[in-house]
Parts: structure tokens; sequence; C-alpha cells
């Protein structure tokens, strides 16, 4: 193989370096490290129980260019199409499209194949539709005015882009997945057989997944007449799944209406299905990633990680020397050097056995809070070795690997990854970077000729909880450009503003004591937005301080609790009122109308007792 470099010296380099590193990432086993006959007979397997699940499926596959031309004709007079693809896996950059599949009411469902291979020979199989035939078939679809509809668009517009070389993202209209997502947000299958099954045929089904009858790496040697059973069968139920869903998120629908969805229709609508083109195109983009700052960074804190390993090792071995008497036990290491700071059983057993710290309850835990209110030179020293180890392993080392061939990060991003509709990242995680003391950050760069800005909201939670509670005196402060937390310090301690300042207005000075008011107040206000109970908020503000007893930093929390509540009362009626709409209608409602579902506040009320002993 010929490998084509571009760019400048120094880019053809980097690319060069790039490569080597990926070269580096041993071989998993696939397809082609298994024997013909294994493969052969989980094919025929996967080939028996397709053909008696879809025993009376009408799907067909279209083999040849003027069956897939005449297709697309009539695509195009409906105006709607139901789309999906089948791929080698989920990887957007090294996997790829096996056969691709469409569906309008009238006609049977259809599969594309393009890449089916015999298990033997390793050729392809007769009678499939090239990547750049099917690529010109779908331009087709969107010059005539075609809308698609997907279920998990985000992943099928990627792999078409990549592999078709066409872009359906001007003509995406709707994706099931997505908008159930708006609609019922703790669903527990969001799966689109899952979804079928429950809605369109009332449970009547058996929701079988791909994994039911395929290994991802197998498909591509499913013949053709079965992988046709399967795959067309998603673009169809994909479409009547859509049928089924729409009436509900159609503002003017009398089902819409009689669900009180309306603002759920604007949502879909105007925020998450625009946010379908953002997402694709953070995707596709990606971020150029600096190898030779990857570089630095590596060396620079593969000699801190190794420092720090050592002094741990150290420590553990005084400690065992200590000790003696206790190295008789059923231990799980021999000496310090042996010691592996990531095991639980190791950690536990350094702790409870050797060192015989007191275990309330039998609790030999050793997460992050157990080791952090400890408090000993050795449960710190771990803590920072484990830091540094995620660090080296999930950024470090990591980046540079999952770098695609155009020296980009190519992470992938959903805009509801949580159940309350926050975004998510993944692949890697790209709004998980460190941009803190790590230089981390400092491995992504702009591109050459542009420049890469960082910004951030500023007060975005109490700007909201102002607009939301209509607090007179919160907005006031912000409409006058005061600090927010230190107008709401200044009330809730009855002091002057300007002492509740980190640096005072007029004279520039720093004041300790007013910087603490402010970061107390701050921590009360996102507390309360953020539904934080007392324990947690005194936790936050004193849970370093030695000097104060659990009680005392619980009943001093609860009087700036209550002090900020009592100078803000429409923060108080803000969070009652939110307490009282989940227990009456069983969800709580943002600005824009997304719900969030929490049943279990509508509950009979319960508590616990103590039993005798």
């Amino acid at each position: 193989m010929k490998l084509k470099l571009g760019g400048t010296p120094e880019q053809q380099a980097d690319l060069l370096k790039r490569l080597a590193k990926q070269a580096e990432t041993p071989p998993v086993e696939t397809s082609s490290t298994r024997s013909s006959k294994s493969i052969k007979h989980d094919i025929d397997v996967s080939s028996e129980n397709v053909k008696t699940y879809f025993h009376d499926s009408k799907a067909r596959a279209i083999r040849n260019i003027s069956d897939l031309h005449v297709y697309v004709d009539r695509c195009i007079e409906w105006g709607y199409v139901g789309i999906d693809t089948e791929t080698t896996g989920l990887d957007r950059t090294y996997d790829t499209i096996v056969g691709c599949s469409l569906y309008y009411p009238g006609e049977p469902e259809v599969y594309i194949p393009n890449k089916h291979i015999e298990v033997f020979t390793e050729t392809p199989y007769k009678g499939q539709i090239t990547y750049e035939e099917i690529g010109s078939e779908l331009q087709r679809m969107c010059d005539g005015g075609v809308k698609f509809i997907f279920a998990n668009a985000d992943f099928d517009l990627a792999m078409i882009y990549k592999d078709y070389k066409v872009d359906l993202l001007p003509n995406f209209f709707y994706d099931v997945i997505l908008a159930w997502r708006c609609i019922k947000e703790n669903e527990r299958d969001n799966t689109l057989k899952g979804l079928y099954n429950k809605y369109v045929l009332k449970g009547a089904g058996d929701p079988k997944k791909f994994s039911d009858f395929f290994k991802a790496d197998l498909f591509p040697y499913a013949p053709i007449s079965v992988a046709m059973l399967y795959a067309a069968n998603d673009a169809r139920i994909t479409y009547e799944l859509y049928e089924w869903q729409l009436p509900y998120i159609t503002e003017d629908n009398p089902k819409c209406k009689q669900h009180h969805l309306e603002a759920i229709s604007r949502l879909v609508w105007q925020v998450e299905f625009q946010m379908v083109a953002v997402c694709q195109e953070l995707h596709r983009y990606g971020m150029y990633l600096d190898l030779n700052t990857s570089d630095v960074l590596y060396r620079r804190y593969s000699e801190k990680q190794q420092q720090q390993i050592d002094e741990l090792q150290g420590m553990v071995q005084d400690i065992l020397d200590k000790y003696p008497s206790r190295k008789n036990l059923k231990g799980y290491f021999e000496n310090g050097k042996s010691f592996n700071f990531n095991s639980i059983a190791q950690v536990a057993y350094l702790l409870y056995d050797v060192m015989g710290i007191p275990t309330p309850k039998g609790n030999r835990s050793t997460d992050k809070s157990v080791l952090s209110s400890l408090n000993l030179p050795v449960t710190k020293k771990i803590l920072q070795v484990r830091s540094m180890d995620v660090l080296m392993s999930t950024f470090i080392k990591k980046l540079p690997k999952v770098a695609a061939y155009d020296g980009r990060v190519h992470g992938t991003f959903k805009s509801i990854g949580a159940d309350t509709g926050r975004m998510s990242s993944a692949e890697p995680n790209m709004q998980n970077i460190p941009s803190k003391d790590h230089y981390i950050r400092h491995m992504f760069r702009a591109t050459p000729g542009y420049v890469m800005l960082s910004s951030d909201y500023s007060q975005q939670e109490p700007k909201i909880t102002a607009f939301v509670s209509q607090d007179p005196k919160m907005i006031d402060a912000f409409k006058h450009g005061r600090d927010i937390y230190a107008t709401i310090a200044s009330l809730a301690f009855n002091l002057p503003y300007e002492n509740c300042l980190e640096f005072h207005p007029e004279t520039h000075e720093y004041q300790p004591d007013g910087k603490a008011r402010r970061g107390e107040a701050k921590t009360i206000v996102l507390g309360i937005c953020y539904g934080r109970s007392v324990v947690t908020i005194a936790d936050q503000l004193f849970g370093t301080d030695d000097d104060m007893t659990s009680d005392e930093k619980i009943k001093k929390a609860q009087n700036i609790y209550d002090a900020v509540l009592n100078a803000f009362p429409n923060l108080r009626t803000l969070m009652f009122k939110a307490q009282s709409d989940a227990r009456t209608k069983g969800y709580v409602e943002t600005i824009l109308g997304r719900r969030r579902h929490i049943p279990d506040m509508q509950l009979p009320p319960y508590e616990f007792r103590p039993m005798a002993g």
C-alpha cells in the first residue's frame, strides 16, 4: 500500500508519527483471526434464527442500479422515507457501511447491499451496489426534496457522510429516538425495537435486537437474502413508529393537546432537531491534536507518575515494617513494591488489616470519599497516585491514539446525553478535558489560519433562577451590575455589600472574609438550584475543617441556608413549587417545557423506624 502524504514537511512528519502511535495498539480478535469453519457455523445459526423470526417478511433486496433508480423515483414522489444503515461496528472513523435500507408506504421495505463477502473466498458477493452508486441515488433524493426519517440519526448521518459521500443533513426531518427522549425521557427501553413493540404493536411483538442475531464483525458474511430480512425491517418500523409518534408532537393535533404536549412539540422541532446539525458538525470537524505537545506531556507526567508511585511504595513498606506482628495475616502483597494502588482488596488489607483502622459496621470501602475522610498520609498519597493514573490513561496516553488520520479527534456529541436534557460527549468525552494545572488542553490547537476561542457563561444558574423565580432582589442586582453572590451574602448575613466581595470595590484591598462569605452564599444558592441536602452543602462548605464536628457543620450550613431563603422568599416559593409540581403531575418542567419525570415523588409517604436490637 502506498501512503500519499500532502501538506508541509512538519505536517507530513506529524502524520507519520500519528500512524506509528496507532500501530502500537495491540490487535483485537476479529473475524479475520477466526477460522472460516467457525464463521460459517455462526452465520448458519444466525441465518436460521433470522429466517424463523422474519418468516412473514415482504422485504426485498435491490441488487442492481436500475432497480434502485426506479425505487428512488418512487421515494421522491412520496416525499418521506425511512432510512437505516448496517455497519461493521459503531466506530464512526474506522467501521464501514455493509448495506442500507429504505422504506416508504406502498411498497415493501428494501435492503441495498454494499459490502457483503463470501466466507471461504473472502470475495464480494455478486449483485451489490457500490458506495458511489448509492451515494448518487441518495443525492437524487436530496435534490428531489425527500425528507429522511431516522432512528438515531446522529450515527447514520455520520456513516452516510463518510462512506457514501452524501450530506443528508439538509434533508433530515425526523428521529424517532430523539423525539421520544423529549416526550418520555424516563422510558426504560428507549431502543427502536422496544418502542415499536410497546407502542405500535401494543406489546404483542418480540423486540429482538441486532445482537440477538449477529455479531457485528460477522454481519458482512451474512448472505444477502438473510441480511435483507433483518436490515430492511428497521427502515419500515422506523417509519411506522414515526407515524405513530407524529400526532403527539404536532402542536395543533388533538392528541398533542390532550396530553398537554404543546411545549414538548416546540422543543422537539425548534430545539432538538435543530441540534442534530450542530452535533454532526462538531463530530465532522473535530479538534486538531498536536502530537509534539502530547509527547512533551507524556514524558513530563510519566516521570511524575513514577515518582509518586515510588513514594507510595516506600510509605507502604514503612507501614509494613511498623506493624510486623500483622505481617502474618493472610495478605494480598508481600512488600511495598508489589502493592497495587488500584486494587480494592489490597488497599482494604493495608488500611483495615495491617494498620488496624476501625471499620464501622464492617465497612471496608476504599472509595474516594472514605480515603479522603481518613485523611492519613498514605490515603492522601493513594488518592494522588490514582488521580495521576486516571490523567495518564484517560488523556495523555489515550488521546493521541483516538486521533483519526486527518490528525483530529472526532468526538461524538448527544444533545440529550442525560435524562435532564444535558448535552454529553463520548469517544472521547470532549466535555471532560481537564482545564487547570495539567496543561492537557494544550494538546489541542487551532487549525492553521484559525484561532481557538474559549468562553463560558457568566453566573448562568443564578440568572436563570432570577428569571424563573422573578425574585425582585436578584433581578435588581443584575440590573445594576452587582455581583449576585456578593448581593446574596450581603442580604443573608446582613452586612454591607462591599464586605462580601473578594476585593473591595474602591480600595481594591483583598478581603479574605468577604471572599469566604461570597463563597458560602454561592454554595448555598447552587445547592438550592440542584436540590442538594443541607448535609451535602455542609460537607461542601466545611468538609475540610477539622475543628468542627459534623453536627456543628450541619447546624452552621442550615443557618446560612435559612438566611439565604429568608432574604429571597421567591427562591423558597420556587423550590416548593417544583416539589409540588412533581407530586401532583409526576414531573417538573424547564422554561422551554422539557419534562423530567419523577414518579417516585407520587408514592405515599413512608418513614423508617428502628427495629428492636
